[in-house]
């Protein structure tokens, strides 16, 4: 697991890369979390796709999933409440998927 991260004192802040109007819905560990998703960027639909597929790869409740910076961008840091690093480092990056 290469992903860049940071601790916080609510959990931990990684870097994210969010791409809108994919063909399908995909979450890759590297050392950014890329998300192709296949909703379009605007009315907020494309980052709350991108809280939801975080969620269900990480197994925790999308309240704990916080895009803290980049609302509007397609870079984002991405806060996980009540992540460790540890947990973090558990991610196998082989099993990257939808």
């Amino acid at each position: 697991m290469n992903v860049n991260l940071r601790e916080s004192k609510n959990g931990i802040i990684v870097t994210a890369y969010v791409r809108p109007n994919a063909k399908k819905n995909s979450i890759s560990f590297g050392e950014t979390i890329e998300i192709e998703t296949t909703e379009p960027a605007e009315q907020n639909k494309a980052n709350s796709m991108a809280i939801a597929l975080i969620s269900k790869r990480l197994r925790v409740p999308k309240s704990s999933v916080q895009i803290v910076r980049g609302s509007r961008s397609k870079l984002k840091e991405i806060l996980l409440v009540g992540v460790t690093k540890q947990q973090m480092s558990q991610i196998d990056r082989s099993q990257n998927h939808d």
